[in-house]
This record gives C-alpha cells, sequence and structure tokens, in this order.
C-alpha cells in the first residue's frame, strides 16, 4: 500500500513542475504555486495544510514555525524558486530537508535536470 504524499512534497513537486515548464522565469507567487497544486492534482482534494506550507513551512530563509525544511526559497520580491545548496537560510532550519527524499522524480533543484 502506498502512502500518502506529504505535503511539503506535493509543494515541491508543483514549484519544480512550474520551473520546469517555464525555465526562463526567476520565481514564482504563492498563487501561481497553489494554482499548479490544484492542477496536477496529486491528492483526491486540496489539503488545508498547502498554503502554509508554500507560505512559511517550505521556506528556507524564514524562521520556522513547526516545520524546519528548506524546500522554497524567498526573494525580495516575495516570488519562491527551489532552495539550491548554498543559498542562504535560517539557522534553526539547518537540519531540514531541502528535496523530497524518496521516489519522486522530478527535476533538481540545482541545476533543473531530470533526476
Amino acid at each position: 500500500m502506498s502512502r500518502p504524499i506529504r505535503v511539503a512534497d506535493e509543494c515541491w513537486i508543483a514549484l519544480a513542475m512550474l520551473t520546469r515548464r517555464l525555465p526562463e522565469r526567476e520565481a514564482f507567487s504563492g498563487r501561481e504555486i497553489l494554482d499548479e497544486v490544484r492542477r496536477l492534482a496529486l491528492q483526491a482534494e486540496l489539503r488545508p495544510g498547502v498554503a502554509p506550507h508554500i507560505h512559511l513551512h517550505n521556506v528556507a530563509n524564514l524562521p520556522p514555525n513547526t516545520a524546519r525544511y528548506r524546500l522554497f526559497y524567498r526573494l525580495g520580491d516575495g516570488g519562491y524558486r527551489l532552495y539550491r545548496t548554498g543559498d542562504p537560510y535560517h539557522p534553526e532550519r539547518s537540519a531540514g530537508k531541502s528535496a523530497p527524499r524518496t521516489g519522486i522524480k522530478c527535476i533538481t533543484s540545482v541545476d533543473r535536470a531530470p533526476i
């Protein structure tokens, strides 16, 4: 039996797919990521944790609330891109994961190449 995908990973996949589809874009708005989560429909319904993961839990350079992930990086204009090794992050997020850990075939956050 397969486990449901974690909300953090679902959001990462959405941002990774946007990055792959629109490589000329430096960043994406929270609304665009949310719309991509809806479009991909990896879960039967949009879960209530998606928006907080996009705007807070996944963002490496914000102080952590409950989750300490380093999946997204927030730019000065408020847009989000995938976290890249070497990006500055909040010190309390140092042990947080920076990409989904298992079974997700998408793109790397560093070079946008298929994995």
